[in-house]
C-alpha cells in the first residue's frame, strides 16, 4: 500500500478464493522530526519521528471504512 497526500492508490489483495480491488483514497499524510513540534502534540514517551496518515479503504468498490493511523518512531539501540 502506498499513502500520499491527496492520492489514490489501487491495487489487488489475494484471498485463497480469489483477488479482491482494494483501492486506498489518502487524504493527509504528515510527518515531522521536529522536537517542538512533536512536544506540542504531547506524545507519549517523545518519539524521534510521527507520521499521521488519514484515509478511506474500499474493496470490491464498496467503502469499507476511513480511517486514521499514527506511528511513533524511537530510535534506540536494540539490547
Amino acid at each position: 500500500m502506498e499513502f500520499r497526500n491527496d492520492d489514490v492508490f489501487r491495487g489487488f489483495y489475494d484471498t485463497p478464493y480469489g483477488a479482491l480491488q482494494m483501492v486506498l483514497n489518502t487524504g493527509l499524510v504528515q510527518m515531522t522530526n521536529d522536537p517542538d513540534t512533536i512536544k506540542e502534540l504531547e506524545l507519549e514517551g517523545e518519539p524521534d519521528l510521527y507520521t499521521a496518515i488519514e484515509y478511506e479503504l474500499q474493496m470490491g468498490g464498496n467503502s469499507l471504512g476511513k480511517y486514521a493511523m499514527e506511528i511513533l518512531i524511537n530510535n534506540k539501540p536494540i539490547a
